[in-house]
């Protein structure tokens, strides 16, 4: 298909994904910096479907910034399959740009760099490529120094965790649910007042890629992570004295956060189990955030005209029976661990 640079729109690359049942797409525009800046502004009109993992989308640049009708004048059919071959996918293509011309040894550079690979980042829905592209970020702005590129794995994910919180399109306002209130309340609980769990409540949200939804959740844990920050294991010792002394001066937070700050009996006894707790809880956000991916997949295929789309049809398709195939393993997890519950609380 030929496209005129920015005529290039999402109804002509989903028309391309009917014919390619790989879902495979090579984008080649010019070359040179023009031929770039075209890429870019046509890509964004379907940029969803790549970072959905709709399409694969890769970008083709052919050297000297020649476009293809001139490289195929000097060169074979075969060796313009060889430069298809050798083309990144789009996100990797994104990465280099947002690289290219950077000194990342000079502060501001680097923080530059830094600042547009976060908005990258933060568009990928799904954690495993998200993981992915997290490890490959770092290493990149380390330039090689692995023991570097661990330290700015982890403040990328902080990035991200802060960029996902303060911004309203990426954090719409939650529905409320007594099922995620107390999953996120039970977690934070733990986290307060029975500090050897802490380093596993950490590290389970990192795996699982959990964030805390409720708005006074997510300020809390926030404030936590200031204080962790600041004062290492000394604050970590006083966590929840340094935090009532903060909350004592915000009455209306206070009053959101008198659960967590102070446990009453009936909280004592709910957690007595805190490791069965954690993983019943873990299990209930993972569930409810499933059943929102459930339902933007069921959305887009209610939306798909099956009969003039079917390859499309198939795909969304196969994403429910995934989302459907989780739900159910889910709430297998949910039953075992509510159960294990039960047979300690009556034992």
């Amino acid at each position: 298909m030929a496209s005129l640079g920015t005529a290039l729109s999402k109804e002509q690359i989903l028309q391309l994904a009917r014919y390619t049942p790989s879902k495979r797409i090579y984008l080649n525009f010019d070359g040179d910096r023009a031929g770039i800046k075209a890429a870019e502004r046509a890509i964004g009109a379907f940029a969803d479907l790549v970072y959905k993992g709709t399409i694969q989308l890769r970008i083709v640049t052919l050297s000297g910034g020649k476009d293809a009708d001139e490289f195929l004048q000097h060169h074979s059919a075969a060796d313009y399959r060889s430069v298809l071959d050798q083309s990144p996918l789009f996100l990797d293509w994104l990465i280099d740009l947002s690289l290219e011309h950077k000194n990342l040894n000079l502060g501001d550079h680097f923080m530059e760099a830094s600042q547009a690979l976060v908005k990258i980042l933060q568009k990928l829905p799904d954690a495993p490529v998200r993981s992915y592209y997290l490890q490959k970020c770092s290493y990149l702005l380390a330039q090689g120094n692995a023991h570097l590129a661990l330290r700015l794995e982890k403040d990328l994910r902080r990035q991200l965790r802060q960029a996902r919180w303060s911004s309203p399109q990426n954090n719409p306002a939650p529905t409320v649910t007594s099922t995620l209130q107390l999953a996120e309340l039970q977690l934070l609980q733990i986290f307060l007042h029975f500090p050897d769990y802490r380093a596993q409540i950490i590290d389970t949200l990192a795996a699982e890629d959990i964030g805390f939804s409720l708005s006074h959740h997510r300020q809390l844990w926030q404030m936590i992570l200031e204080l962790l920050d600041r004062g290492g294991e000394s604050s970590g010792e006083r966590l929840v004295e340094l935090l009532q002394a903060q909350c004592a001066e915000k009455p209306d937070l206070m009053a959101q956060l008198d659960p967590l700050l102070w446990l009453n009996e009936n909280a004592k006894v709910a957690l007595l189990r805190p490791e069965i707790v954690i993983k019943a809880a873990v299990i209930r956000i993972l569930l409810i955030m499933t059943e929102k991916t459930y339902r933007h997949w069921r959305d887009l295929w209610e939306k798909t005209e099956v009969t003039l789309n079917p390859e499309l049809g198939l795909y969304y398709q196969t994403k429910l029976q995934e989302q459907r195939s989780k739900m159910e393993d889910l709430k297998k997890q949910l039953l075992d661990s509510t159960q294990s519950v039960l047979y300690i609380n009556n034992a």
